[in-house]
């Protein structure tokens, strides 16, 4: 279960990291309490991990992303037109 526990936080301080722009450790946390059983980690990382998705990464406005049907893309903070 430690290592279930681990590996399901890791992936939510590597998203979070990606949300904020900056990949800075500051060292372990303590595990949630629901971190305890296979079903708690799967339940915690789905909500977590869900919950960060939804939101536009470095705070852009996901729909100012044009599709790639457009022949454009994302890159680097700019729409690059293909």
């Amino acid at each position: 279960m430690e290592l279930a526990a681990h590996m399901a936080m890791a992936d939510i301080w590597f998203a979070d990291s990606i949300l904020n722009g900056a990949f800075v450790w500051t060292g372990e946390t303590a595990v949630p309490a629901e971190l305890s059983t296979p079903d708690g980690v799967a339940v915690w990382h789905e909500k977590q991990l869900g919950d960060r998705l939804a939101k536009p990464k470095f705070g852009q406005d996901a729909s100012s992303i044009a599709p790639l049907g457009d022949r454009k893309i994302w890159h680097d903070g700019q729409v690059v037109a293909l």
